[in-house]
């Protein structure tokens, strides 16, 4: 049982890799705007050290932050959403934002621009995890993950982005069960699932729902989704696409459908 799909490790192993530059990042199937010449690359995970090398970058104020990532670790990346949020820096998405990238860098920027042939994605966040399995392994799972929930929803709803997208992600993924595992703290538990799809992308309107804005390239539907996903990877990933009536979804309607998930069975 893992958390990330078999699916989306392999999306992640085709597309992610290297590390944090101050360089500006090669355009997928174009030539790179001029406008980001100067700007700052973030390639690969998302860890304490990258972040601490994108921070250096950033210091020097260039004209944009230039991501490539498939997340990572989820306080990282909200303090780097953070220096984003405070020196009101664009950020460019040149190939894939995915995890804590999507829910944190992507949606604190001011500006979002989004380059051909690339995606952001979203899946599972502190708030979806804690919704599935809370009333049931609550404390332990507020040690985990209860400190990044509460900054990255606050983060989230200075930028106008309303946090209940968190939520929303875990919901399109058809989540089919879960369970919880000790950490290596035995004051906290982490949570593992399974889920019919490996990550989430809403429609551009879907989006605008949440109050977040985007320049640039979005899929219009599943199968331009699925034929950018095909670009990238040279094979098909089950991502879900959703077109959703934002008046038939609330955060509360969205933790109900989580609860609502069995725990899944331990053989």
């Amino acid at each position: 049982m893992i958390r990330r799909t078999r699916e989306l490790a392999v999306f992640v192993l085709l597309v992610g890799s290297a590390t944090a530059s101050p360089q500006p990042a090669t355009c997928q199937g174009a030539k790179f705007p001029a406008q980001f010449a100067h700007s700052v690359r973030l390639d690969g995970s998302i860890t304490p050290d990258t972040t601490n090398s994108v921070v250096a970058g950033l210091s020097n104020q260039p004209n944009a932050l230039v991501v490539n990532s498939f997340g990572g670790d989820d306080l990282s990346a909200i303090r780097l959403a953070q220096l984003i949020e405070r020196l009101h820096t664009t950020v460019v998405v040149n190939g894939v934002c995915m995890s804590a990238c999507a829910e944190y860098l992507f949606l604190a920027a001011p500006k979002r621009i989004v380059l051909g042939n690339s995606l952001v994605v979203f899946h599972h966040s502190p708030d979806s995890l804690l919704a599935l399995a809370d009333g049931r392994t609550k404390t332990k799972l507020n040690q985990t993950y209860g400190g990044s929930a509460r900054l990255g929803d606050a983060l989230l709803r200075r930028a106008g982005v309303a946090p209940a997208i968190l939520l929303r992600a875990q919901v399109e993924m058809k989540t089919l069960c879960w369970l919880t595992r000790p950490t290596n703290d035995a004051s906290a538990s982490d949570v593992f699932y399974e889920s019919h799809f490996a990550g989430w992308v809403p429609s551009r309107q879907t989006l605008a729902s949440y109050g977040a804005s985007v320049e640039g390239y979005w899929p219009h539907s599943s199968a331009e989704l699925d034929q950018t996903i095909r670009q990238l990877t040279r094979r098909s990933v089950r991502i879900a696409f959703g077109k959703l009536n934002r008046a038939a979804s609330s955060a509360s309607t969205d933790i109900d459908a989580l609860r609502q998930v069995p725990a899944c069975p331990i053989n």
